[in-house]
Formats: structure tokens, sequence, C-alpha cells
């Protein structure tokens, strides 16, 4: 019994290490980003260099071939919104993309770039359905200095640049959906080294601090709305 009692808490703890280790950014150069959303309370739901509190980077395992195509994903960063009392939609799980508060929040540009690739048209999906083929759904691509930033799952036909277009910090790209593989929707961001031209979100993937912070899940941030888009907390 004492033996057991003995493992079981060598195991939480060693658990606990490793998820506290999570925070912190790896090896790799870290990207400075502005938070992109404005006007509300926000939750993390995916952030973190620890796969128990970032389910996206499963996709560093080189022995799953299908993990290529999205291996710059790897740190990154799922975001929702909540309201005061942490609730994120009207009912429990609804089916309807337009009960979740985030949708059609607006998305502004986390950093001054060029916009590499910009992808409309996709329909949102009805939760729980996912779209495994094009699994980015609506996205934006921009090219910021040397790394690449890509924001991902917005809603049809709300896309505000093109590709080749100039962007500054806090333009206005796009608003949050639920296309491509989104449970709920969210607005999914992550940097990389660029990717290749059949595989655009295969670069070397990189961790990202916004406003100087290294976000991780269960992290909340409040921003103000856009007129006072400098103060951040």
């Amino acid at each position: 019994m004492v033996v057991g009692c003995v493992a079981f808490g060598v195991y939480v703890g060693n658990e606990a290490v490793r998820s506290w280790a999570g925070p912190f950014p790896a090896a790799a150069s870290a990207v400075d980003l502005t938070f992109p959303l404005r006007g509300g309370h926000f939750l993390i739901v995916n952030g973190g260099s620890n796969i128990r509190i970032n389910a996206h980077l499963k996709t560093l395992d080189k022995s799953v071939p299908r993990f290529q195509a999205y291996r710059g994903q790897s740190y990154g960063t799922d975001i929702i919104q909540v309201n005061r009392w942490g609730l994120r939609s009207r009912g429990i799980s609804p089916k309807q993309p337009g009960a979740y508060l985030i949708y059609g929040a607006p998305v502004f540009a986390p950093c001054a770039g060029q916009v590499v690739q910009a992808i409309d048209g996709l329909p949102d999906m009805i939760i729980p359905e996912t779209d495994q083929v094009n699994r980015a759904g609506n996205h934006v691509i921009l090219r910021c200095g040397e790394a690449e930033v890509i924001l991902a799952h917005f809603r049809p036909q709300s896309l505000l640049v093109q590709s080749g277009m100039a962007v500054a910090v806090g333009d206005a790209i796009a608003e949050v959906g639920n296309s491509g593989a989104s449970g709920e929707p969210h607005l999914h961001i992550h940097a990389q080294r660029p990717g290749t031209l059949a595989m655009p979100l295969s670069g070397d993937p990189l961790p990202v601090r916004f406003n100087s912070r290294f976000l991780i899940r269960s992290d909340r941030v409040t921003t103000p709305p856009p007129e006072n888009a400098g103060v951040f907390r």
C-alpha cells in the first residue's frame, strides 16, 4: 500500500513538473506578436511547449507522415472568448457557430508584414463536424520578418486582405469563424519558418510571445476596444 502511494505520488509530481515546464519557450527563438483580438475576455485553450497543455505539439512526431504538412503549428495557440462568468456560448455545446461568443469577432494583424496567402470561401462547420481536408479553413499567412504567422478558421467572406498586401500591426484582417478542422469557433495562430509551396504549413515551428507574454492553456487575456489597443493586461 505504501509502495503504491509513493509510486502514485512520484507520478503526480512528475506530471506536475512536466506541465509546469510548459510555460517556457522551446529552444527556438520566440516570435513577438501583438495579441490579435480586442474588446473582451479571452481564454487560451491550447498553448505552451508541453503536449499536456498544447495538443498541437503532437505534429512534431516525425513518425506520423500526415503530420508533416502541418508541422508549423506545433507551438500553436487556440483562443476562445468568454464572458465575465467564464461561459463561452449560449448553451452547453450548441451546434450553430453563431451561438459562441467569439464568433464574428474582428481579428487584427499581430505583426507588420506582407500577406503571403489569403484563403476564403470555405464554409463554417456545424459543431462538432470538421473539415479534415482543408484543416486551416479560411486563413491568412503573414510574412513578418523571417517568420510566417498563420491565423486560421475565419468566417467565410470575412477576409479584408489579399495576397501581396502589406499590413500594419492592428489592421483588421478577418473575423473569427468555424471553418476547417475546428471543433468550435476559435482563433488559431502560430508562427513558423516559411513552408514549401506544396505544404505552406510545414515550416519549422516557432514559439510565440504575445505582448511579451508566453501564453499557455488556461491563461486569460482581457483587452480593451480597438480604439484603446495600446492597453494590454
